[in-house]
């Protein structure tokens, strides 16, 4: 259906994109057949298709010019830390595939493609650094957003949104009658592992992450109230409540001191110069890319009045 570079395109790779936008968009327009009504959103599915198969095509071509290889197992192995780990079970993960609309090796080629432009991704940046001193000037600037915490927790669960006002009541007293024991000198760990309604009352409550406070891992409230608290061993005076509930938290451990979020802070200021790089670098390759077209577009029209339009080329109107 086409070249670049050379290289030829892969028809059931282009099938595969038009097959998975037509679902997602399924759900949203009625694409059982073509019609006047939904014309433009078949043409936009078509065109983002061969945009990004060409596109794979491309970063496949300067990954091998690089000498970037995936191994079979590495993609295995993201599979299974990413995705399959997730499931119980191997008929569960296969059910989950199905319910998705994928096949295994469907989905292996977009872990492929994935692990390809990163690497791609590293390897054209590799020389992009951030000086120690950078560091440390933007860490002098803005030094409580650095800072990193880890925490335990003891939860009363009380959905905030459907609970009713006596149930949020109640979980409210059992967490103020817990931070009265601790201010007796209980044990905070023990009182987890016997009283907490969350996962991580096991291990006493504590959370196995270290958090800034611009992390959105957890909701907002839990992030503020934490950082709300400033000593090691330090805990809530007041429930703090989410939507989950109301928390009681605990700081385990604090980093904030440069030396020990210094390489976060290198990687930071680093991550947007990199981004720039690797795009100008992609702009770069993709305008020079010379794209043979021997499909017929079925939808999309603009732009491809002649067989050999580039779909990377800069439309007027961009």
């Amino acid at each position: 259906m086409g070249t670049v570079n050379g290289v030829a395109i892969d028809q059931s790779k282009f099938d595969f994109y038009m097959d998975n936008l037509k679902s997602q968009y399924g759900s949203i327009v009625d694409l059982t057949e073509v019609n006047e009504e939904n014309k433009a959103v078949y043409a936009m599915i078509e065109q983002s298709a061969w945009d990004t198969i060409v596109q794979n095509t491309l970063v496949e071509a300067l990954a091998q010019a690089e000498g970037i290889q995936v191994t079979g197992a590495e993609v295995e192995n993201a599979l299974d830390a990413q995705v399959k780990a997730s499931f119980d079970s191997e008929q569960g993960f296969n059910d989950w595939l199905k319910a998705m609309g994928y096949t295994r090796d469907e989905m292996l080629y977009l872990f492929r493609m994935d692990a390809l432009s990163q690497k791609l991704f590293d390897k054209v940046t590799a020389d992009i650094s951030i000086s120690d001193e950078e560091a440390k000037a933007a860490y002098d600037a803005n030094k409580e957003d650095w800072q990193k915490v880890s925490v335990s927790h003891i939860l009363f669960k009380a959905d905030r949104d459907n609970a009713s006002e006596e149930e949020l009541n109640a979980a409210r007293d059992k967490a103020k009658d817990i931070i009265k024991r601790l201010d007796n000198g209980e044990d905070f760990a023990t009182l987890a592992r016997e009283y907490s309604e969350d996962t991580s009352a096991p291990a006493g409550g504590a959370m196995d992450y270290k958090f800034s406070r611009n992390d959105t891992k957890f909701v907002k409230e839990f992030v503020d109230g934490t950082f709300q608290l400033h000593e090691v061993g330090e805990y809530s005076k007041e429930p703090v409540q989410s939507q989950f509930g109301f928390h009681i938290i605990k700081i385990d451990t604090k980093d904030d001191d440069f030396e020990s979020v210094k390489e976060e802070v290198k990687d930071s200021l680093a991550a947007p110069l990199k981004t720039e790089a690797y795009y100008a670098y992609m702009d770069e390759k993709s305008l020079a890319a010379e794209v043979v077209v021997d499909y017929t577009f079925q939808y999309w029209t603009e732009g491809n009045e002649g067989n050999n339009a580039n779909p990377f080329a800069p439309q007027e109107n961009d």
